[in-house]
């Protein structure tokens, strides 16, 4: 688990704690919109004239960690559908290839 200091208490210990699957699958969420959030706070203290370059990365970064929040949270909320979709795509089914004229 990947955590920052935003998630940990003046102990450096995590700030929550570790449950079962669908558990940590909801801290992993939490603590990406956790981190995310702590990107665009510091962004915001920046100087923008100065500070350019570190503020497109934390701005970068906190939107690449909101993505995959959003999926993670996509696939907590259809296990079915995705589990059907993965199950309806066979390594051997052709029929989404183009037929060579022949």
């Amino acid at each position: 688990m990947v955590v920052d200091h935003t998630e940990v208490d003046a102990e450096g210990f995590v700030i929550g704690g570790i449950g079962g699957d669908s558990n940590s699958v909801w801290a992993e969420i939490g603590s990406l919109e956790l981190r995310a959030t702590s990107r665009d706070r510091e962004a915001l203290t920046l100087d923008p004239e100065r500070d350019a370059s570190r503020i497109y990365f934390l701005r970068l970064g906190s939107r690449e960690l909101r993505k995959l929040a959003k999926r993670l949270r996509d696939q907590r909320a259809y296990p079915i559908a995705n589990s059907a979709i993965a199950l309806s795509r066979k390594p051997s089914d052709d029929s989404n290839s183009i037929q060579q004229p022949g």
